[in-house]
């Protein structure tokens, strides 16, 4: 199935049901096309009616930061934060932004905020230290941000090294087995005791932010729940069974 083809499917599937949360992979579809401010403005509508969809929202800074849209970028992952403060992926990627940018002081906030989340960040601290000897320069009637992280995060080298290969396949694969079995509940508390461990797993930190939108989904009134549900595993096992057998 080309990609023209899948567009057409999904898009069908969202007039069918406005409320989708098929229209980030509709998005994700234009965005291989190239078609970036096609798919910003279907991202933008989809988060009207799906505004706590975190992976939407990443989605849609991330189209904003390729099309050079710095600002509108910014402000995305400020309202991410908003919302919730502690989206360690989103605020290394302001943190980035600001240090990048050569805003110092904003990137070091930031990267302080990180070091609350994951004392163990290895860039977070590194960025913080290495700053620390231009920031000495400032007055010292108060201590800056820089010395503050210096007597708060200094830890030991040895710690990262340590911390930073585990893989925990096995929780990953009984987050799989319990979300086929639709026990979304128990499938979020592996993601989340692998988080206690590494608060900066990539693959945890997904699955929790698709399980929770989940449970909030079948949370709303029992007859709508279902029916998205069913909406949406039917568009999911027709993508897959058109594309696997396609010739």
């Amino acid at each position: 199935m080309n990609s023209n083809n899948i567009i057409e499917l999904i898009s069908e599937k969202i007039r069918e049901n406005p409320d989708s949360p098929l229209f980030l992979s509709l998005a994700s579809e234009l965005k291989k096309q190239d078609r970036l401010e096609e798919a910003i403005e279907t991202l933008i509508e989809g988060l009207k009616k799906n505004p706590e969809y975190l992976p939407a929202r990443i989605a849609l800074a991330k189209l904003y930061k390729e099309n050079h849209m710095d600002s509108e970028y910014v402000k995305e992952l400020e309202k991410i934060l908003q919302r919730d403060s502690n989206q360690i992926s989103v605020r290394k990627m302001i943190a980035d932004y600001y240090k990048n940018k050569g805003l110092i002081e904003e990137a070091i906030k930031h990267y302080k905020e990180i070091l609350i989340l994951t004392p163990y960040d290895k860039e977070a601290y590194s960025f913080i230290n290495n700053h620390s000897n231009n920031m000495k320069t400032q007055s010292t009637k108060e201590p800056t941000l820089v010395q503050e992280s210096a007597v708060d995060y200094s830890y030991d080298k040895k710690v990262f090294s340590e911390t930073s290969d585990i893989d925990f396949d096995g929780e990953l694969l009984k987050i799989e087995k319990l979300s086929s079995e639709q026990r979304y509940k128990e499938a979020l508390l592996v993601a989340e005791s692998i988080l206690l461990k590494i608060p900066s797993h990539k693959k945890a930190l997904q699955k929790r932010e698709e399980l929770k939108y989940l449970i909030k989904l079948i949370n709303k009134p029992k007859e709508s729940a279902i029916k998205r549900l069913r909406n949406f595993k039917i568009a999911l096992i027709k993508l897959y069974f058109r594309s696997r057998f396609e010739i």
